[in-house]
């Protein structure tokens, strides 16, 4: 079961890597010239980018998940095998969540050492080096992650009821910009009530442990209702 899903990632697994890419090559060429401390750099502007496209990354994962085996009939086939529906619905979900997550990782790596070694030397940056702070970056690529994983899993549950990936692809529309910007709305109201606490500082791992919260209830709420609605669907 893995293995056949793996056949249908390695092609999106192309994708992935052709976005990264892109975004990446865009962000040295464009504002590369305008990089002057590794707190301003090349990273800032890739991960604003990578931030918005691992949301549709996630989203395209999801499209063909349920509704296409639906349509093929290749689900019915699938359901008469001795594997259990638990076992379909994970391996559709984790085996490209895991590779999204390896791609993203990879580039983000690769994004974070070349801001940091192209920075622009002065005499100052020889007495105050740039310095990283692995706190805020850890938060900050969770967070873009878990916006990856939950299109991906939003995507995936209204494939379950769907009968193509156009289908499934307006109706995750719809829904993201209801759900999205509510936990934005939340994630703000959550930061503002630590600041008023006194954990003001931005590179704060609690802060930022806080601010994630929502984002995984939301991941965990969607995966599990995905989950339940492919055990109970009749197909």
């Amino acid at each position: 079961m893995w293995y056949k899903e793996w056949l249908t990632v390695r092609h999106k697994l192309i994708l992935m890597t052709a976005i990264y890419t892109l975004i990446g090559a865009s962000v040295i060429l464009i504002f590369g010239q305008y990089r002057s401390r590794f707190n301003e750099g090349l990273y800032d502007y890739w991960l604003s980018i990578a931030s918005i496209a691992t949301v549709f990354l996630g989203m395209l994962g999801g499209l063909d998940a349920f509704s296409d085996e639906v349509d093929k009939n290749t689900l019915s086939f699938l359901l008469t095998r001795p594997i259990s529906r638990a076992n379909i619905f994970r391996s559709k979900i984790w085996l490209y969540g895991l590779v999204m997550s390896f791609v993203f990782f990879f580039f983000n790596f690769l994004m974070l050492l070349l801001s940091h070694l192209t920075y622009q030397n002065t005499w100052t940056d020889l007495y105050n080096p740039p310095t990283i702070e692995f706190s805020s970056i850890f938060a900050a690529n969770s967070l873009v992650l878990l916006g990856g994983w939950s299109g991906l899993t939003l995507s995936a549950l209204v494939s379950i009821f769907t009968r193509s990936a156009m289908q499934t692809l307006f109706v995750t529309l719809v829904i993201a910009m209801v759900i999205f910007p509510v936990f934005f709305i939340i994630n703000g109201l959550v930061f503002s009530s630590l600041v008023s606490i006194g954990v003001t500082r931005m590179g704060n791992l609690t802060s930022f442990l806080a601010m994630l919260i929502p984002e995984i209830l939301l991941v965990g709420g969607l995966y599990r209702a995905g989950f339940v609605s492919f055990k109970r669907r009749v197909f």
